[in-house]
């Protein structure tokens, strides 16, 4: 951002906007990072198992995989979207108690 941001933004707006910020990172780092590769693993061993059991009930799942995904990339875009508002409005409301 142009230099002029950070003189025009207020201490407080700035701080609680870095503070929000580092607290999603380290969230993202620590916590989802490992759920990720545990859930990931749990799923092709049991996608490897249901094949073994069922061929058809693996197909099935396969297919299902992607409807579900895409959903979930739905319910991800609204949730960042009220975060940002949620960031915003902490934001507004520390610049003033500042």
């Amino acid at each position: 951002k142009d230099i002029s941001y950070y003189d025009r933004t207020k201490t407080g707006e700035l701080l609680s906007r870095l503070g929000n910020d580092i607290a999603t990172v380290y969230s993202v780092c620590s916590d989802n990072l490992s759920m990720l590769i545990r859930n990931l693993l749990q799923f092709l061993g049991s996608l490897v198992f249901l094949w073994v059991i069922s061929w058809k009930l693996t197909t099935f799942i396969i297919v299902l995989t992607p409807i579900i995904s895409f959903v979930i990339l739905l319910i991800i875009k609204l949730i960042k979207k009220y975060q940002k508002e949620y960031s915003n409005n902490l934001a507004f409301a520390t610049s003033l108690a500042t």
